[in-house]
C-alpha cells in the first residue's frame, strides 16, 4: 500500500470519526432538549416558569416526576395572614398522611445548627468563614402555623410534617434536637422522603378536602399577585433593615 493511499484511509478515518461524534452530540442535544421541553411542561402543571426560585422548581418537577399528582402540589404560596401580612411558603405537599410543608435553602457550605437554636451556621473557606441565618426549622414552624390557622376549618386535625431541604452544593451535618415531624434532607433526597411519609403513620383526617385544596390554590395564586408579592417583599425589609 502507497503511502498516499494510508494518508486517504486516515482521512476517510478521521471524518467517520468526526461524524459519528457530530451525531452523538446532536443525539445528546436533542434528548436534553426534549427532557428540558418535557419537564417545562410538568412545571407549568403546578406553576410558572418564573416563580420561587430555581431549586423550588426544580424539587417540583421532581416530585412531579416521582408520582406526586400535580393537583396535591402546591408552589410559591403567599397564605394571608390578614392586616397586610403574607406568609411565603416554598412548597406543599397533599398527602393522604399529612400535609408536607418544604422550606428550599439553595445553600452551599458546611450547615450546623439544632433544632431550638434561633441561629443556624454556614460554613466556607474550608470553615474559615462563617455566616449565620435564620433557624429554617423555626421559620418553616411559622409557616405551619400560618397554613394551620388558614385551613383551622377545613382540617383542624391535620398532620403536619416540616421538611427543610438543603442544595446539593450543602454539606449538612448532625442535627439534634429536631421536634417530631421535621426533616432535614438534601434536595436529591426529597422525592423519596416525601414518598415515605406519604405511606407512613395514620392516615391524615381531612374534614373538607376540597376546601383545603380551594384554600392552597388561593394562597399560590396570591404569589402570581404583583401588589402581594411587592407587598410581602415590603414587609420584610422593614423587618430586617439594613445598615
Amino acid at each position: 500500500m502507497q503511502p498516499t493511499d494510508l494518508l486517504i484511509l486516515a482521512a476517510i478515518a478521521a471524518m467517520l470519526f468526526f461524524g459519528i461524534s457530530l451525531v452523538a452530540i446532536l443525539l445528546v442535544g436533542i434528548r436534553r432538549l426534549r427532557r428540558r421541553h418535557r419537564r417545562s411542561r410538568l412545571l407549568r402543571k403546578v406553576s410558572a416558569p418564573d416563580r420561587g426560585e430555581p431549586l423550588e422548581r426544580e424539587l417540583a418537577v421532581n416530585l412531579l416526576e416521582a408520582g406526586v399528582h400535580p393537583a396535591t402540589l402546591f408552589h410559591d404560596l403567599y397564605v394571608d395572614l390578614g392586616r397586610d401580612r403574607y406568609s411565603q411558603v416554598d412548597l406543599v405537599a397533599l398527602t393522604p398522611r399529612g400535609i408536607i410543608v418544604i422550606e428550599v435553602k439553595d445553600y452551599g457550605g458546611g450547615i450546623f445548627g439544632k433544632g431550638d437554636d434561633t441561629e443556624w451556621v454556614k460554613t466556607l473557606a474550608y470553615g474559615n468563614e462563617k455566616h449565620t441565618f435564620y433557624n429554617p426549622v423555626m421559620q418553616n414552624a411559622g409557616h405551619i402555623r400560618a397554613l394551620r390557622n388558614t385551613l383551622r376549618q377545613a382540617a383542624p386535625e391535620a398532620r403536619f410534617i416540616s421538611v427543610i431541604v438543603f442544595s446539593g452544593r450543602a454539606t449538612l451535618h448532625r442535627f439534634d434536637r429536631l421536634p417530631p415531624d421535621t426533616f432535614v434532607c438534601y434536595d436529591a433526597e426529597l422525592p423519596a422522603l416525601v414518598e415515605k411519609i406519604a405511606h407512613s403513620g395514620p392516615k391524615c383526617r381531612y374534614a373538607d378536602k376540597k376546601g383545603v385544596v380551594a384554600a392552597l390554590r388561593r394562597a399560590a395564586a396570591n404569589g402570581a399577585d404583583p401588589a402581594v408579592v411587592a407587598l410581602h417583599a415590603r414587609n420584610i425589609a422593614a423587618l430586617h433593615p439594613r445598615d
